[in-house]
């Protein structure tokens, strides 16, 4: 499941669970596989270590009162590094960033994922019935969110999701949204404003980059 929630709230913090690896992690794993790091990999993850100096429920950042920018580059070369080299399955790959702007950001990624679990309740719909047997298999998502935040509070709004080539309807999304809250440590209700991680902010997004203000 967590594998879903970094690639479907992407941006809630830089991507999901990019918060999940730091500097001391990627250094092991430069040991096994001997990757060459870029620049944007190095770049994102010497902010993350930074801003993970303070607890995660700290109201007040390690680094008050500054922005940091990203682009695309720098965060898909960070995904698809960590996507390399944590997940040995591969149960994600080929994930794509694209900051469209107004606050918007649309996602791909090929993941394993159980879809069964997720519409077991929607057996009378004809989506559903089709999204099921997909159950285990590497599966294709598509999504469109706007993310909504000020004063160190963030809600993340769905407007568009595609599985499989297959666009959801609103009462499938809100059904796949609900499913990815109730599955987080501690569960939360996506439908609401929640705290940002680390003291952070505010995110905004404008056409290519990501601006993080602390």
């Amino acid at each position: 499941m967590k594998k879903i929630v970094f690639f479907v709230l992407v941006a809630l913090f830089i991507a999901g669970n990019c918060f999940a690896t730091n500097s001391k992690e990627i250094k092991n794993l430069s040991k096994e596989k001997k990757p060459a790091l870029s620049a944007s990999v190095k770049k994102v993850q010497s902010f993350i270590d930074k801003v993970k100096s303070v607890d995660k429920n700290s109201k007040k950042s390690a680094m008050p009162k500054k922005t940091v920018v990203f682009n695309e580059q720098d965060i898909n070369e960070y995904l698809n590094y960590l996507v390399q080299e944590k997940n040995k399955k591969l149960e994600v790959d080929n994930v794509k960033v694209k900051f469209v702007g107004n606050d918007i950001l649309k996602a791909e990624a090929n993941v394993i994922f159980d879809l069964a679990e997720v519409f077991k309740q929607e057996e009378d719909s004809l989506i559903g019935k089709i999204l099921k047997k997909a159950s285990n298999f590497k599966n294709s998502f598509d999504v469109q969110v706007r993310i909504f935040s000020n004063k160190g509070k963030y809600m993340v709004v769905v407007q568009s999701l595609k599985i499989n080539g297959i666009k959801l309807p609103d009462t499938l999304v809100q059904v796949f949204v609900k499913h990815i809250g109730k599955k987080q440590k501690p569960p939360i209700d996506m439908t609401k404003f929640v705290d940002l991680p680390y003291g952070v902010q505010k995110i905004e997004i404008s056409s290519g980059i990501i601006t993080i203000k602390l």
